[in-house]
């Protein structure tokens, strides 16, 4: 009789799909992008090439930061502002002041929704 571990056979609930195929095909497809990239951010990160575009960009900024011991995911972000062109800019900046205005809206909604459902149940009793 052999021990069973946790890592043997996870637990799954009846009818829930298997996601693990799927993950183990997303992470093969990320690595070969990935290797399929390497040369080129090779490249860019030794400043033998300029990055294309804003992705790119993005990923050789983290890269230089995480080398250089520094925060990868802000210089990752700095590097895709930098990268990107004017149009994705002005979208980025509408997104962000369309939250900050909708923001308090969305507050106020949830609340009056608090209230409405407190009213409802105190009728109720």
């Amino acid at each position: 009789m052999t021990a069973s571990t946790a890592f043997d056979e996870p637990p799954s609930l009846p009818g829930t799909p298997d996601l693990r195929p799927a993950l183990r095909r997303l992470a093969r497809a990320a690595l070969r992008y990935a290797e399929a990239k390497r040369s080129a951010w090779t490249d860019q990160i030794k400043g033998v090439a300029e990055p294309a575009g804003a992705t790119d960009r993005a990923v050789v900024e983290g890269l230089k930061a995480w080398v250089a011991d520094g925060d990868p995911a802000t210089a990752a972000l700095h590097g895709a502002w930098v990268g990107a062109d004017g149009k994705n800019k002005a979208a980025i900046v509408a997104v962000l002041l369309l939250a900050v205005v909708l923001a308090p809206l969305l507050l106020l909604l949830i609340l009056l929704g608090l209230l409405v459902i407190s009213l409802v149940l105190k009728a109720r009793h």
